[in-house]
């Protein structure tokens, strides 16, 4: 026997088997009997569950005397009321749900006060307890978060949600809850989710499995990472069909979490501006004069930002010398989070050269995610302060031909020289023209490979020639340009000091002809030597070196066995410089054996 003190009423314990927690280090426990004589006042038994599951008592009043009528209660540690039942001269048997560590109140009293029943005998039996399955629930560790971009438009990126499943208590065997996701907004969809996510209503299914002693899991959504601006989106993740040791939590058979996705795209339209649409100065001196561009977004950014920029030379003789060596041709122009507006510098090349008006281009390209180009590219414009003769090659000046022909080179001024003026000139070879690869001219190509020229008084034209030599040399097409140096009084145009000239070759290789010989083989113990005369269409200025070797031929082919050495010969001859002949001697083995006519 075990009691619960409280009141003075003793509990009497049937069995061992202990549902509830001992108070004082008592037990209420099934199959165990209070026995009481109900007083003026209420009676209270109050006890705390061991476990959570559903207790079941039975009241009897085994004094049926008069009209008996009492009213019993079970209350929770807040006092609020779980059960009640009036019981009128009779048994009755209620039943009450209990969780797990939960502090309960069981109180007897008279029905009515008109009543009074004192000294009425009465008892309560903890008739069953059934012990409650674990309950399992889940909680949002990420219950929002932004969305997330991918680093390039097309890639599949994904930003995890991390969700929480747990159970009520340890197991002592392994068990099963199903989850899937549910969208709970309109724009919430599966194209929000990687491949791999089960939805509820659909046919791939996940899972989690508890083992003994295990009491949360931790499972993950991957949300897919796009570029679209669109409104906050909604979702939960829910469970579903829990195998037979555990429940959900939920009384109405729907546990779930929601997280909320965070849109954070905005595709910002960039848009490329020159602040000075007028141009700037070029300036004098060795200095840089800067040219800004403001690059501005029509919506600020949410995250940092790039584009991509290129100067564009123009037609008007622009090249990458009008600008500084710290101005990259190519760049990328940043923008932070929340910026709207970026600035290009670009560094003019001052100089002296008298010049027209040059144009270039700044033009947009290659934004990251966020971003999208409107207006890709604006104009600059270099306006020429410098004063002076400007000397341009003329365009109809050759440029491409044949060795061994003299090449004329014209260049004029845009205005008459009020004295002579003396320009020198020299050939340097080059291998790269317009992106094509050429062989580099030498000295060898030309007579001479400077000089000089002078443009009259009173004129503004002048031609000079450069003389090629012509060789007998088989080559591939040569390339050199001519360079020229100016006097003071002379600037030269933009599209440079250099004017490419392109050599091409005249030379054929020449043809090696021979006639068909016959010699008598002989007698043994000798060797005959078997000449073969070589002859060129023409003679050249070098030495000409060929491989020769015996292939046997013909119906009655030559044998090995006919040369010494028992193989067929080769070898090399050479046809010397400004020679047209030479000679290939082949030692053929006389024998006695009769044999027809050998061929070779």
């Amino acid at each position: 026997m075990s009691s619960i003190i409280d009141n003075n009423i003793n509990l009497i314990i049937n069995n061992t088997t202990n549902n509830i927690i001992p108070i004082n280090n008592n037990a209420f426990s099934v199959g165990g009997t209070v026995s009481a004589r109900l007083t003026l006042t209420p009676d209270y038994f109050t006890f705390t569950a061991e476990s959570a599951g559903e207790l079941t008592l039975n009241f009897d009043s085994p004094e049926r005397f008069g009209w008996d009528e009492y009213i019993l209660r079970i209350r929770d540690a807040f006092n609020t009321e779980i059960i009640s039942a009036v019981i009128i001269n009779d048994d009755k048997t209620i039943s009450a749900t209990l969780a797990k560590g939960g502090r309960y109140t069981i109180s007897v009293e008279a029905a009515s006060p008109q009543y009074p029943l004192p000294n009425a005998d009465y008892s309560i039996t903890a008739s069953s307890f059934v012990k409650a399955k674990p309950t399992v629930s889940i909680t949002a560790i990420d219950k929002a978060q932004l969305e997330g971009s991918p680093r390039k438009a097309g890639t599949k990126e994904y930003t995890d949600y991390k969700f929480k499943i747990s159970l009520s208590e340890a197991l002592t065997t392994s068990e099963k809850i199903y989850y899937a996701v549910s969208p709970e907004s309109d724009s919430t969809n599966p194209n929000d989710f990687s491949v791999t996510t089960s939805f509820v209503g659909g046919n791939v299914f996940s899972f989690v499995e508890f083992t003994k002693g295990q009491t949360e899991k931790i499972v993950t959504v991957q949300v897919a990472k796009d570029l679209l601006e669109e409104s906050n989106e909604e979702f939960s993740v829910r469970l579903s069909n829990p195998s037979s040791g555990i429940k959900l939590a939920d009384h109405y058979n729907i546990t779930e979490a929601t997280a909320i996705i965070s849109n954070d795209d905005r595709v910002s339209n960039a848009s490329i501006t020159n602040i000075t649409a007028d141009g700037v100065v070029e300036g004098t001196g060795t200095g840089l004069t800067t040219h800004r561009f403001e690059v501005t977004l029509d919506k600020p950014t949410l995250s940092e930002q790039t584009l991509d920029y290129a100067i564009v030379f123009g037609s008007n003789g622009t090249n990458q010398y009008d600008f500084s060596p710290k101005t990259p041709i190519s760049h990328k122009v940043t923008f932070a989070k929340g910026a709207s507006k970026a600035t290009i510098d670009i560094g003019i090349t001052q100089d002296s050269i008298k010049e027209g008006l040059e144009s270039y281009m700044v033009r947009l390209s290659n934004p990251s995610a966020q971003i999208a180009i409107g207006t890709a590219e604006a104009q600059g414009l270099i306006v020429n302060d410098d004063t002076g003769s400007v000397l341009s090659w003329n365009a109809e000046s050759q440029s491409a031909f044949a060795e061994g022909r003299k090449l004329s080179l014209t260049v004029k001024t845009d205005q008459a020289m009020t004295s002579n003026q003396t320009i020198n000139w020299r050939i340097e070879g080059t291998t790269n023209l317009d992106g094509v690869t050429y062989n580099a001219a030498s000295s060898a190509d030309f007579k001479t490979i400077s000089g000089s020229f002078s443009i009259a008084k009173g004129k503004s034209e002048a031609t000079f020639s450069v003389d090629t030599l012509d060789d007998d040399l088989v080559e591939a097409t040569e390339l050199a340009k001519v360079v020229l140096t100016l006097p003071s009084s002379l600037t030269m145009n933009p599209n440079g000091y250099e004017k490419h000239i392109i050599i091409n070759d005249n030379d054929t290789l020449p043809e090696i002809t021979t006639t068909t010989k016959k010699i008598n083989e002989g007698s043994s113990d000798r060797t005959t030597n078997f000449v073969i005369n070589l002859a060129t269409s023409k003679a050249v200025s070098y030495n000409q070196t060929l491989n020769w070797a015996v292939v046997a031929a013909g119906d009655a082919p030559i044998q090995e066995n006919d040369f010494g050495g028992n193989a067929f010969p080769s070898g090399t001859f050479t046809i010397a410089a400004n020679s047209k002949n030479a000679n290939i001697i082949i030692p053929i083995i006389a024998d006695k054996a009769p044999e027809m006519s050998e061929t070779f």
